[in-house]
C-alpha cells in the first residue's frame, strides 16, 4: 500500500473523538484517504466514514465511549498495551513526549502522548520514511486491535487494518475473546490481559540485559545509561484514580448526607438558631443592594445547574436543543448571574468586614461561609474561560453524566471528570463542601424558604372597637 504522509492524519482523525468539525470535514478526509492511499484503501474505510456522516453526533460519542473508553483491550493508549501497569510504562511516556518535544511539537489537547491519535498526527508531520519506521514499531499493537476489533464487528477495524498494513503488519489470529461484560466489576477482570509488545518496549530491561553481557564478555565496565522508570510516575498514577474515586465517588455521599441529616437533627434540636441571622438595621442600603444582586443571582445559578446537570440528554434531544445551544446559553445566563452574584457577594463581604458594628455582631461561621460563597463564585465565573474552549457542549456532557450517575446510585460515575480541568474539579469539590458544611451556618435557612408566601391569601389587620364598647360600659 502506498503512503502520503497527510493520510496518517485524516487516519487519525477517523479514530479521534467523534465531534461537529470532524464529521463536516469527511468529505475532505476521504479525498486525502484516496490521494494518499490509493483508491482500494478509500473505498474500504467507506462503511466506517459512511457512518459518522449518517449517524447522530450523540450516538457516535456514545458508541466511541463504550468501544475504546470502557476496556483496555481497546484501549487508543498504545502503552496501555505495550506495557500493562509495569514501571516502564512511565519512563516510555516520558521518552515519547521529549520526542514530540525534539521535533517542535507541542501537545495542545489533555491526551497522553502515546495516544493514537496523537502519534498519528506526530506522524503526519515527519518525513516518509521516518513516519514509515516509527510505525512499524507500533505494528503488532495495531494488528492486535484489528483482530479485536474486527471480532466485535466494528467498522473502526477497517482503519487499523489500514495501519497495520502500512506498518508491515500480519493480521494476528483471533484469540476468541468473548464480548465485553456491562458490570463494571467484571470489566476490571477483563482489563488484566497480557501485555502486547512491539519495538524496543522493553527498553530497561534490554539496557540491563546488555550491561550484564558487556560485563560477562569483558565489555565496557562504565556505569550503565540506562534511565531506569520512575517508579513516582506509577505510584501517581494510581493515587489519582484513587484520589479521583474518593473525591467524586464517595465526597458526594458524604456531603450529601451531612446536608440533609445535619440539617433535620438541627431543626430537631436547635429551632432557635434556625435563621438567617440578619443585621439588616445596620447599614440598610448596602445591604438591600448587595443582597437583592446575590440571591437573584444565586438562585438563577442554581435552577440553571440544577436543570443543566440534571435533566437527562435524552430530553434535550426530544425537545430539539442541541449541546452546542445549551452551553451557549449556560455561558450567558451563568455568566450574567454569576457576575450579578459576585458583585452582590463583594459587597457583603465588605460590609460584613469594614463596617465594625456589623462586624461585632457577626460570628466566625458568618463570615466563613460568606467569604466561602464568594471564592465559589469567582470560580464559577473562571469555568467560563474553559467552557469557551469547548463550545460542541462535550465537556458538559462529562458533568451531566456524574451528576446523574450520582443521584441515581451508578458504580464508577467518578470515571466521567476524570480528564475535566482542574478549575472544574476544584469549582466542584468546593460545591460539595458548602452542601457538607450548610447544617453547621446560616445557610439552612435555605429549608425555609416562604415558597408558600406568594399563593397566601389577601388579609388586612385591623383593630375592632367591640373590647372598647364592653369595657367603656362598666363602672369604674
Amino acid at each position: 500500500m502506498r503512503l502520503e504522509t497527510p493520510a496518517l492524519a485524516a487516519l487519525s482523525a477517523l479514530l479521534a473523538y467523534p465531534s461537529e468539525a470532524m464529521c463536516a470535514a469527511l468529505a475532505e478526509v476521504e479525498a486525502i484517504l484516496a490521494d494518499g492511499l490509493g483508491r482500494e484503501a478509500s473505498d474500504a474505510l467507506a462503511p466506517l466514514i459512511g457512518e459518522l456522516a449518517a449517524w447522530d453526533l450523540y450516538d457516535l460519542q456514545e458508541r466511541y465511549v463504550a468501544l475504546f473508553d470502557r476496556t483496555r483491550r481497546l484501549s487508543l493508549n498504545m502503552f496501555e498495551h505495550v506495557h500493562g501497569e509495569s514501571r516502564d510504562r512511565g519512563q516510555a511516556i516520558v521518552d515519547l513526549a521529549a520526542l514530540y518535544e525534539t521535533t517542535g511539537l507541542e501537545i495542545a489537547a489533555r491526551e497522553a502522548p502515546d495516544y493514537l491519535p496523537l502519534f498519528l498526527e506526530f506522524l503526519a508531520t515527519r518525513p516518509l520514511d521516518e513516519a514509515r519506521e516509527l510505525l512499524a514499531d507500533a505494528a503488532p499493537v495495531l494488528s492486535a486491535l484489528e483482530t479485536r476489533l474486527a471480532d466485535r464487528g466494528s467498522p473502526y477495524a477497517i482503519v487499523f487494518a489500514a495501519l497495520s498494513a502500512l506498518a508491515g503488519a500480519e493480521r494476528r489470529p483471533s484469540d476468541g475473546e468473548p464480548s465485553e461484560p456491562d458490570d463494571l466489576a467484571a470489566l476490571d477482570a477483563a482489563w488484566e490481559e497480557e501485555a502486547v509488545r512491539f519495538g524496543s518496549g522493553a527498553a530497561t530491561e534490554d539496557c540491563l540485559r546488555r550491561t550484564a553481557q558487556d560485563a560477562r564478555h569483558g565489555g565496557p565496565s562504565r556505569r550503565p545509561q540506562c534511565r531506569p522508570a520512575p517508579a513516582q510516575f506509577l505510584k501517581d498514577e494510581a493515587m489519582s484514580q484513587a484520589i479521583n474515586s474518593a473525591l467524586f465517588g464517595w465526597y458526594p455521599y458524604l456531603c450529601l448526607t451531612v446536608f440533609r441529616l445535619g440539617s433535620l437533627i438541627r431543626f430537631d434540636r436547635e429551632q432557635y438558631t434556625w435563621r438567617s441571622g440578619s443585621s439588616q438595621l445596620l447599614r440598610r442600603r448596602q445591604l438591600m443592594w448587595s443582597s437583592n444582586f446575590f440571591h437573584i443571582g444565586v438562585l438563577v445559578i442554581f435552577v440553571g445547574h440544577f436543570v443543566g446537570l440534571l435533566t437527562p440528554i435524552a430530553v434535550f434531544d426530544a425537545l430539539g436543543i442541541s449541546h452546542e445551544f445549551k452551553q451557549a446559553m449556560a455561558i450567558i445566563v451563568g455568566g450574567v448571574a454569576g457576575i450579578a452574584a459576585f458583585v452582590g457577594a463583594a459587597m457583603l463581604a465588605h460590609r460584613r468586614l469594614y463596617d465594625a458594628r456589623v462586624r461585632a455582631n457577626s460570628s466566625f461561621g458568618d463570615t466563613a461561609i460568606l467569604l466561602i460563597l464568594w471564592a465559589q463564585l469567582t470560580l464559577g465565573l473562571l469555568t467560563i474561560t474553559v467552557s469557551l474552549q469547548h463550545l460542541d457542549g462535550h465537556e458538559m456532557t462529562k458533568f451531566m453524566a456524574w451528576a446523574q450517575g450520582i443521584l441515581t446510585l451508578q458504580p464508577g460515575s467518578a470515571a466521567y471528570v476524570a480528564d475535566a480541568n482542574p478549575l472544574f474539579k476544584i469549582h466542584m469539590l468546593l460545591g460539595m463542601t458548602i452542601f457538607l458544611v450548610c447544617p453547621f451556618t446560616r445557610l439552612v435557612h435555605v429549608w425555609s424558604a416562604p415558597i408558600w408566601y406568594l399563593g397566601r391569601t389577601g388579609y388586612q389587620i385591623v383593630r375592632t372597637r367591640r373590647a372598647l364598647v364592653a369595657t367603656s360600659g362598666r363602672p369604674t
